[in-house]
């Protein structure tokens, strides 16, 4: 099967079951990568190579994303993954209606639909407008607006948060 026409089948076929943050959810979902092997026992799809995940403006790039859907088709987990060889992590994008830009970076994104959680570890950074969060582990609770930044078991490293204090 020819790869462009892979890649098109997966995505409108995706579309009428992908769930992610509001207002996004309403849009088309587009994924672009070099590879994809849809898993139908497992619910799971996984794309390979320079992957590209846009809905709305949620953005996310990867070396490998695993969508996971549950039994009714809707999108339940996001994992978004780089490998440190190719020496530029996952990145996740998103326009929030009052908070401005989020953007985030780490190793790995794992994005939890329904329970509207962002888990980045390996050298997560996230950035809000002038606002800056990085450790070893983020977790994000959208739903409830909780930032949560550990420097990991096994790092000797300290977490770093900076405010824009300007005005």
């Amino acid at each position: 099967m020819n790869l462009r026409f892979f890649s098109l089948y997966l995505s409108l076929f995706l579309t009428n079951y992908v769930s992610a943050l509001a207002p996004d959810q309403q849009e088309a979902l587009l994924i672009e990568a070099n590879h994809g092997v849809v898993n139908e026992k497992s619910s799971s799809t996984i794309y390979s190579g320079n992957v590209s995940l846009i809905q709305g403006s949620l953005q996310i790039l990867a070396d490998e994303v695993q969508v996971k859907t549950n039994e009714n088709g809707d999108v339940v987990e996001v994992i978004a993954t780089s490998h440190q060889a190719s020496n530029k992590p996952a990145s996740i994008k998103k326009q929030s209606e009052n908070k401005g830009e989020i953007q985030a970076t780490a190793w790995q994104i794992q994005y939890r639909v329904e329970k509207q959680q962002v888990q980045l570890s390996g050298n997560a950074h996230v950035q809000q407008n002038n606002h800056e969060f990085s450790g070893e582990l983020v977790y994000y609770d959208i739903e409830k607006g909780i930032v949560n930044i550990n420097r990991g078991q096994n790092s000797t490293g300290r977490v770093k948060i900076k405010y824009d204090t300007a005005k």
